[in-house]
C-alpha cells in the first residue's frame, strides 16, 4: 500500500459534495461511488457522506470501489468512519480494486461485502524499501511499521486467520479473482446481480 500524493480536498477528482450531480442523485439513494486514487479529498468526500447518511437515516450505505488504492492515512480515515457510524456499510469491489481500495471492501459490515465477477483485486502489505539511515528515514521507517502491522491485524481479524499468516501472504503483491478474495475471507459473496435491499 504505497503512500500516493494527496491532492486537496476540492481538487480534479475530488468529487466533493454538491459538486457531481450524478453523485449527489447517488447520494440520495444511500449509494457512494470511489472511482479514483484513495487521497485526502477523497477521504474528506467520503467521510462526509457516510456522516451525513448517518445523520439523515439509519438505512445502510453501499460503497462501491474500484480504485488503485494510495494514501494508508486516507483509507484508515474512510474505515475509522465505517466502524463509527451506527449504519452497516455495504461495500462492493469492481474493476480495478487493489491495495488500500481492497483493503476497505473488506472492511465493510461483516456479511455484506461483496465483489463483482470480473473485479481484479490485489492487496498488499506496506513494505520498506531499505534499512534507515538517518532521523528522517528512521521516522519514515516507524510509520511503515506501524501501519503494515495495524493492517495486517485489522486483516487477520477481516478473515478470522493468524496474523502471521496474513503478513506471509501479503508481504508481496497478490492478485486475487473475487472468487479467490471469497475463499480467503476477504469478502463474503461474490454477485451476478444487485444484493437484496436489507
Amino acid at each position: 500500500m504505497t503512500s500516493a500524493p494527496d491532492e486537496p480536498a476540492g481538487g480534479p477528482g475530488s468529487g466533493g459534495p454538491g459538486t457531481d450531480p450524478v453523485l449527489d442523485r447517488l447520494l440520495r439513494h444511500g449509494i457512494l461511488h470511489i472511482s479514483e486514487p484513495i487521497t485526502a479529498g477523497t477521504a474528506d468526500r467520503v467521510t462526509a457522506e457516510l456522516l451525513l447518511l448517518a445523520a439523515e437515516t439509519d438505512r445502510p450505505a453501499t460503497l462501491y470501489i474500484n480504485s488503485p488504492g494510495g494514501s494508508v492515512p486516507a483509507g484508515m480515515a474512510i474505515y475509522d468512519v465505517i466502524r463509527h457510524i451506527p449504519n452497516d456499510v455495504v461495500t462492493i469491489g469492481l474493476g480495478y480494486c487493489a491495495s488500500m481500495a481492497q483493503f476497505l471492501v473488506s472492511a465493510g459490515t461483516p456479511g455484506k461485502r461483496y465483489a463483482l465477477p470480473n473485479a481484479r483485486m490485489m492487496l498488499h502489505l506496506p513494505a520498506f524499501d531499505q534499512p534507515p539511515t538517518g532521523t528522517a528515514e528512521g521516522t519514515r521507517h516507524e510509520e511503515l511499521r506501524y501501519s503494515r502491522d495495524r493492517i495486517a491485524d485489522l486483516l487477520a481479524d477481516f478473515t478470522h486467520r493468524e496474523v502471521a499468516q496474513v503478513v506471509r501472504d501479503f508481504a508481496d503483491d497478490r492478485w486475487l479473482t473475487p472468487a479467490e478474495a471469497l475463499e480467503y475471507g476477504l469478502i463474503d459473496r461474490v454477485l451476478d446481480m444487485t444484493p437484496p435491499t436489507p
